[in-house]
């Protein structure tokens, strides 16, 4: 599930795609935050994961998926 989430910030596709990519990623970050030693926020965490999404939001400059990536780091920060 992950994985295929991430891959929707490709910066191929449009806006739409990476806010609900995102609000998805957002909504798995906060009701597994309640989860003592959640498997979806150590994956999201991962250093793959993470390579990845970075990769997508800063390939294209300033686009919706650097916008709606962002959007997920901010919250994983919290």
């Amino acid at each position: 599930l992950i994985p295929f989430l991430i891959s929707k910030f490709e910066p191929k596709l449009d806006n739409e795609t990476h806010e609900n990519a995102a609000q998805a990623l957002v909504d798995i970050i906060n009701v597994s935050m309640n989860i003592s030693n959640s498997p979806l926020i150590a994956q999201i965490e991962s250093e793959e994961v993470l390579k990845t999404l970075f990769d997508f939001i800063l390939d294209n400059g300033l686009s919706s998926s650097l916008q709606h990536g962002l959007t997920v780091i901010i919250e994983l920060l919290r």
